[in-house]
C-alpha cells in the first residue's frame, strides 16, 4: 500500500499524461507475461490473456483498497474516482 501522496497524485497529474501512463502499462505487463510468467506461455494471445487479467485485477484491487480504507466518501466525481484508482 502506498502512502496518500501516491494515490492522491492521481488528482494533480494531467488526465492525458494519467491515460498514456496506463496505455503503457498494458505493453509492459505483456512482456512480463511472455518472459518471465508464472507459466510457460507459447503464444502471444495466452500473454495477452495474461496481461489483462493482471491489469484487471490490479484496478479492481486498488479500488476495493481504496472503498476499504474510505478514500472515495469525500470527493464522489466519477473523475476523482477513476483518477484515484489509476
Amino acid at each position: 500500500l502506498m502512502t496518500m501522496e501516491m494515490w492522491f497524485l492521481g488528482l494533480y497529474v494531467n488526465s492525458w499524461r494519467l491515460l498514456l501512463l496506463c496505455i503503457l502499462n498494458l505493453p509492459l505487463l505483456f512482456l512480463l507475461a511472455r518472459r518471465i510468467g508464472f507459466e510457460n506461455i507459447h503464444s502471444r494471445t495466452q500473454a495477452l490473456r495474461d496481461a489483462i487479467t493482471a491489469y484487471g485485477l490490479g484496478i479492481a484491487v486498488s479500488a476495493a483498497v481504496l472503498l476499504l480504507f474510505g478514500i472515495f466518501y469525500d470527493q464522489l466525481t466519477t473523475s476523482n474516482l477513476i483518477a484515484k484508482i489509476a
